[in-house]
């Protein structure tokens, strides 16, 4: 199945005509490989990613699993994985999305609001599937997702969570581009480089 929408046009203009969801290629196949440092996405037998995965030197992004959420509701039946992690030491859920260019986290959300005292405006446009989003930006957050460390920007975007994967925002591309995942039926391993 496919879903069949208008893009907005800002990203028609730069040439997206299609997105690929991996979670839900993974939900129809064994694993799904997406290696991020090398600009790679692939299929392999789930035992043979896995050791594959642990020759690569790096820390565990799920070292305790991630949380799975399945839309059984929908047409375009499909799986997420949300990952336990902390920004500026708060405690937050945030859902793997390695379509996003950034880490955001929801305005209404508990550490949102905490987080909004240091905010500033945002110079960049965003778009969603809906169209143009009015953000703002914390600068040099500190984010923890399982073992991996790092600094980045994280973008405070309006919204509510979705209840059919509660989540505070979305670990993006910004964080993940040193990652290797392994996207399984019923679970999520990953490592990310030093």
């Amino acid at each position: 199945p496919m879903l069949v929408t208008d893009v907005p046009e800002p990203i028609a203009r730069i040439g997206i005509g299609a997105f690929v969801s991996p979670q839900w290629l993974a939900s129809v196949g064994d694993a799904v490989v997406l290696d991020l440092p090398n600009r790679e996405m692939r299929t392999a037998p789930w035992d043979d990613a896995v050791k594959a995965l642990e020759a690569i030197p790096g820390r565990e992004v799920a070292p305790k699993g991630a949380r799975l959420c399945e839309d059984t509701a929908s047409a375009i039946k499909g799986l997420a994985f949300v990952l336990p992690a902390s920004i500026d030491g708060h405690g937050v859920d945030l859902l793997v999305d390695t379509g996003a260019h950034r880490t955001d986290l929801l305005t209404t959300t508990r550490v949102g609001r905490i987080l909004a005292g240091r905010a500033g405006p945002s110079k960049e446009q965003m778009y969603a599937a809906s169209g143009l989003v009015k953000t703002s930006l914390v600068r040099a957050a500190a984010v923890k997702i399982g073992e991996f460390v790092l600094t980045t920007d994280i973008d405070l975007v309006p919204g509510v969570s979705d209840p059919v994967c509660p989540r505070d925002g979305v670990v993006s591309m910004d964080a993940l581009a040193s990652c290797t995942l392994l996207l399984g039926r019923k679970q999520l391993r990953g490592r990310c480089g030093p």
